[in-house]
């Protein structure tokens, strides 16, 4: 049974006394430091403190002693969102958006105006709610966008001839062994990629950078972030996201950029320490590249 008592008038005095000089931390030192409270601690009592009162709990025998709660971060839940598509010949279709709903990694804060697309390669891509969602299917490349260039827009695309994956390759990682390779294989390997970062994401076979690509046309209000994102597993297959957006919605390609990279790395032995650790660095990033 656990018994709930005032202190006793020596406590009183010793945590006056204290805590009229130097607070309530160190009235709690001194109460400890004083005979009443080294018989309390050697009972196997609990000093509990709280606006401004201190109460002493005292435990019995057939009482449990006390345990630290842990608490864990909830996850997050959100419905898909199929995302029209439209193929070579001009048939316009909706993939399957596949499950109902998606539990969000921990490291994915997303919006409250955000919803979550299922793109035509079956991936998830963060974006807009209110914005619509739109993708090119063609025989060897695809391009999905959500929301518009003069608002905010989140757009990702693939390639998949050889020629022009070397191009992705030479712009996004031109430093990798497949960057080696495709200088040779193309000879002229150029970049319009701007503040280019390589990032290490503590697994050797998945690569990441970031970098700022300017707009081809229309842009958000100044100020405003123009920021790429790709990712390069042992396949050699760049895969970039981009987030064009005003610099207050930065945290839009923080999401957008951060989900993408955690899906990239799903199967692999990526630890929570690493993913936090990237998902830190893309925010980062992002801030740093607002435009004026």
């Amino acid at each position: 049974m656990i018994e709930l008592r005032e202190v006793t008038k020596e406590w009183q005095a010793a945590a006056g006394h204290a805590a009229g000089k130097i607070g309530v931390a160190s009235a709690i030192k001194a109460f400890f430091g004083s005979a009443g409270g080294i018989a309390t601690a050697a009972a196997g009592t609990a000093v509990v403190v709280g606006a401004g009162a201190i109460a002493v709990q005292q435990f019995g025998g057939d009482d449990p002693a006390p345990r630290p709660t842990r608490t864990r971060p909830v996850a997050a839940v959100a419905a898909v969102r199929g995302c029209p598509t439209t193929d070579a010949g001009g048939r316009r279709t909706t993939p399957s958006p596949g499950p109902a709903q998606v539990r969000l990694p921990e490291q994915v804060k997303l919006p409250k105006d955000a919803a979550v697309y299922r793109v035509d390669q079956g991936g998830y891509l963060i974006g807009p709610a209110s914005a619509s969602c739109s993708g090119s299917l063609g025989a060897n490349a695809g391009y999905n966008t959500i929301g518009d260039a003069g608002t905010l827009q989140i757009s990702q695309n693939w390639q998949g001839s050889v020629g022009n994956i070397a191009s992705q390759v030479c712009m996004y990682f031109p430093n990798s062994p497949e960057g080696a390779k495709a200088k040779r294989d193309l000879g002229d390997c150029t970049s319009d990629v701007r503040a280019r970062q390589d990032v290490p994401t503590g697994v050797p076979a998945l690569r990441l950078m970031l970098g700022v690509e300017l707009p081809n046309g229309q842009s958000p209000p100044s100020p405003y972030v123009s920021v790429t994102m790709a990712t390069m597993g042992s396949n050699g297959l760049p895969n970039p996201v981009g987030c064009l957006a005003p610099a207050s919605r930065a945290d839009m390609c923080d999401a957008a950029f951060t989900y993408w990279f955690v899906q990239a790395a799903q199967d692999t032995k990526i630890t929570k320490a690493d993913l936090d650790r990237v998902a830190a660095r893309i925010a980062a990033y992002v801030r740093s590249a607002a435009r004026y």
